[in-house]
């Protein structure tokens, strides 16, 4: 019998059991291969556990990399914790402006849909998510059965465990991470360790998101200006050159439309390819350049006689060339005669 419950532990059969009917050296030895098989099977789950926790952990990061919208990533969140593990629920609270409320941001299942139609939201203290953002550490509650501070929620009525794990980026509580289980005592200081490393990501995340839509507010605004302007104003990447803005003056100077523009390599537009160079290098040595006299092509490659002043700005959070082109042909035909 032991021979064959060897056996079978070696094909990965953690559960098998012996029964033991005496207490002589059989008896014990019995025993013994019972604890060691317990030991191996609790060993294996945590392995097991710590290798989905690392795996999450990786996907979270893969996903948060990809999204700037926080919507979209505190959704992505809160739906591949409760695939990954099964979890009963899966929340995102994150702060109010006034830093009073911790408000749902991302939530799963029926439940969750409810509470975000309706704008839930959590006073910082009260329960466990307020507990966790009040004070800056996790919160884990085996039993809540057991714990006169917990919150019930109708919406959530099978909830018997639950850890709450403040997001926190640079000492700065942005939020929280809540999770709930049906039966107590499935939550442990595993799931702890793991949420807080969910959690740190998605504070990298939601900066990444406020960073991409003040960059993408800042460019409108700049676009605004831009095109109520009657100077020929043209934005390229710096890194690849990639044409990311033109307002209506460059292009009916240009005699090219925005769409054959936008999206596209800067076009050749020196007559003379000499000065295209020498404009880069005062880029590139200045950060700027002033009332460069060069001749220009147009779409119909008529040449033009123009003064162009570019530098280095950040535009929609890349470095970019900003260039602005004066049209001076009728002074230089004036001067010619």
């Amino acid at each position: 019998s032991l021979g064959e419950a060897a056996e079978k532990m070696g094909q990965g059969d953690y559960s098998v059991r012996l029964p033991v009917s005496s207490s002589d050296e059989i008896g014990q030895l019995m025993q013994s291969f019972n604890t060691m098989a317990e030991q191996m099977q609790q060993t294996v789950a945590e392995l097991y556990q710590h290798s989905q926790a690392l795996e999450t952990s990786s996907e979270v990061s893969h996903r948060l990399s990809t999204i700037l919208n926080v919507e979209e990533l505190t959704t992505a969140v809160v739906e591949l914790l409760k695939v990954q593990f099964n979890y009963y629920h899966a929340h995102i609270y994150l702060f109010d402006d006034a830093r009073e409320y911790l408000v749902m941001a991302g939530g799963t299942g029926v439940a969750g849909e409810a509470l975000l139609a309706s704008g839930h939201k959590i006073e910082v203290g009260k329960g466990l998510v307020g507990r966790a953002a009040a004070h800056n550490e996790p919160i884990l509650v085996p039993d809540v059965s057991l714990d006169q501070n917990w919150l019930p929620n109708p919406l959530l009525p099978d909830t018997a465990a639950e850890v709450a794990v403040p997001i926190t980026l640079e000492g700065r509580v942005l939020g929280v991470l809540d999770v709930q289980n049906r039966k107590a005592g499935t939550l442990t200081t595993e799931d702890v360790e793991m949420l807080q490393s969910v959690a740190w990501q998605v504070a990298i995340g939601l900066k990444n998101a406020h960073l991409y839509e003040d960059a993408q507010q800042e460019k409108m605004q700049v676009q605004t200006i831009l095109d109520s302007l009657s100077l020929p104003i043209i934005i390229s990447r710096l890194s690849d050159g990639q044409v990311t803005y033109v307002n209506d003056a460059f292009s009916e100077a240009a005699m090219l439309s925005r769409e054959m523009v936008i999206g596209q390599a800067t076009p050749d537009f020196y007559a003379n390819p000499a000065d295209r160079y020498a404009i880069l290098t005062g880029l590139q040595t200045e950060g700027s350049v002033t009332d460069f006299e060069t001749v220009l092509k147009r779409g119909n490659d008529e040449h033009f006689w123009t003064l162009l002043s570019a530098s280095i700005v950040a535009y929609g959070g890349e470095p970019s060339i900003l260039a602005s082109v004066l049209d001076i042909d009728s002074r230089k035909q004036a001067e010619a005669l």
